[in-house]
């Protein structure tokens, strides 16, 4: 024997409680907890209507979180280099560069820095997939850089770099991490 399962509304203390009805007859919260049903059927018409606005309220909410997840998605990560001695060298350039390994295009930013302080700024730029992106070409004669700080949207599609170059040596990269 099929029962035709109902539901009710319960005002309650702590606010309004959402009950069924079981095969037995019995009134269980959806947690399956026992309750005892307060509203009347003369309540039911109200009851419904209650109960479709807090569905509507429900859904609204859902969706929300929904989009605030995808934007959270969005977020954008920091790579960091490991520490050059730009303050012991009076002599070539530095750089930072970023790569996007990745298919989609994305907004990258390179801050080139000593000792904490930001010496050059390059972006926010947009980096198509499969493209390099070399930041300002900085002095040692002028400056000391010590690190760069890549700002990608995905530390598993864009690789960053800090370069040195001097006339009388090979180039040295440091990978960012």
């Amino acid at each position: 024997m099929t029962r035709d399962h109902s539901a009710r509304l319960l005002r309650t203390e702590g606010g309004l409680k959402f009950l069924r009805q079981t095969n037995a007859g019995a009134w269980h919260d959806f947690c399956g907890r026992h309750s005892e049903v307060i509203a009347s059927s003369k309540d039911k018409g109200r009851n419904e209507k209650v109960m479709r606005y807090i569905s509507m309220k429900s859904s609204v909410a859902a969706f929300l979180l929904l989009v605030g997840t995808a934007a959270g998605a969005r977020v954008s990560v920091t790579l960091t280099t490991a520490p050059f001695p730009g303050g012991n060298i009076a002599a070539g350039s530095a750089r930072c560069l970023v790569t996007n390994a990745g298919t989609k295009a994305g907004t990258v930013t390179l801050m080139l820095v000593a000792d904490g302080a930001v010496l050059q700024t390059d972006g926010p730029l947009t980096l198509p997939p499969g493209e390099t992106a070399e930041g300002t070409e900085v002095s040692l004669v002028t400056f000391a850089p010590t690190t760069c700080r890549i700002t990608v949207p995905s530390k598993a599609t864009f690789r960053g770099s800090f370069a040195f170059t001097n006339d009388d040596a090979p180039p040295t990269v440091i990978p960012a991490q």
